[in-house]
């Protein structure tokens, strides 16, 4: 008895799903649209193959937001076939002939072979179809402690994904790179191609054979460039006319850390970093002093101690909001 209670108890409650699904499916498309954009990446994906009703929903997302980190997995491989599958199916055309404009597409994926060329030829034939207002790469080594072998392996692998799709990259709005080693003219080639970058984010990578990262850009439109434990003896800031923002997390290189050029519009800076032991003590005043513009100025030397009186000085001449942190 208890058990023919139990099954119609199930029975009941699997109608009442069946219900509730079939109201939701007899929405408008809109509004199974705006539904989809709110499901995790591996759940719509799978809405669209188990119901027809749902099933040319996917190819009609103007939003896309598409992660590796969002597949269940253990493997690389195993993550990146799914990923670039997913890839695939929501940037082909779609099949019901409706007029699909993706407004944003947002990428990120770990760099393993021979995933990237599939995922280079889906972004490409997307971009043919129409531009989106706004387009974001996430790169990254999926190693957790990569060696230095590892760290030029991505790089290859980026390099030939970078050179695999000029017309993708020359849209991108947003560009985030993660363990990788540069070489000296990566970061040239990236940012004259990338002619529409606004923001650049080099994290754990390192300058190779030159120890100097350069950014001289004088026709970028790049407006901020983040460096998180960039590995690297200097930066050198020699054209970034439009550059707002700089964020510099960790360096290990000689002090100061940044030569600033020319910046003219550069607004806000945060340095970051514990001193070590061999870094000289420099100044805000021999870092800072051309640039007239700058009005945040955010510092954290975690835990250690700063001089006040090289701080004062600095305000002096140049009236901004700071914000400093020692723990």
């Amino acid at each position: 008895m208890e058990s023919t209670c139990n099954t119609i108890i199930r029975d009941e409650d699997s109608t009442t799903a069946s219900e509730n699904e079939d109201r939701i499916s007899a929405l408008p498309d809109h509004l199974l649209l705006k539904i989809l954009e709110c499901l995790y990446m591996p759940t719509a994906v799978q809405t669209g193959v188990l119901s027809t009703r749902w099933r040319h929903l996917p190819h009609q997302l103007s939003n896309l937001q598409i992660s590796a980190q969002d597949f269940p997995g253990t493997l690389v491989d195993q993550i990146m076939t799914e990923y670039t599958d997913a890839t695939r199916r929501f940037l082909s055309p779609p099949p019901c002939g409706c007029n699909r404009v993706i407004k944003i597409l947002q990428l990120c994926f770990y760099l393993a072979d021979p995933y990237l060329s599939s995922i280079a030829h889906a972004v490409g034939d997307a971009v043919k179809i129409g531009v989106p207002e706004y387009l974001e790469f996430a790169a990254t080594g999926h190693v957790k402690c990569p060696s230095e072998a590892e760290l030029v392996l991505f790089r290859q692998r980026f390099m030939s994904f970078f050179h695999a799709c000029p017309g993708p990259f020359s849209l991108l709005t947003k560009l985030t790179l993660r363990s990788l080693s540069f070489e000296d003219s990566d970061i040239p080639n990236i940012l004259n191609t990338c002619n529409q970058l606004k923001l650049l984010s080099l994290r754990s990578c390192q300058m190779g054979q030159d120890p100097v990262l350069k950014i001289d850009a004088p026709c970028s439109e790049l407006t901020g460039l983040e460096l998180i434990d960039f590995g690297c003896e200097q930066v050198e800031l020699i054209s970034a006319p439009k550059l707002l923002e700089l964020v510099y997390d960790s360096w290990c290189g000689e002090n100061p850390p940044v030569y600033f050029r020319y910046v003219p519009q550069l607004v806000r800076v945060c340095f970051a970093s514990p001193a070590l032991s061999w870094q000289t003590p420099f100044t805000l005043s021999e870092c800072l002093s051309g640039n007239r513009n700058l009005s945040i100025l955010h510092l954290n030397f975690r835990t250690q101690m700063v001089s006040y009186s090289s701080l004062l000085v600095y305000i002096r001449f140049v009236c901004f909001n700071v914000s400093l942190l020692t723990s």
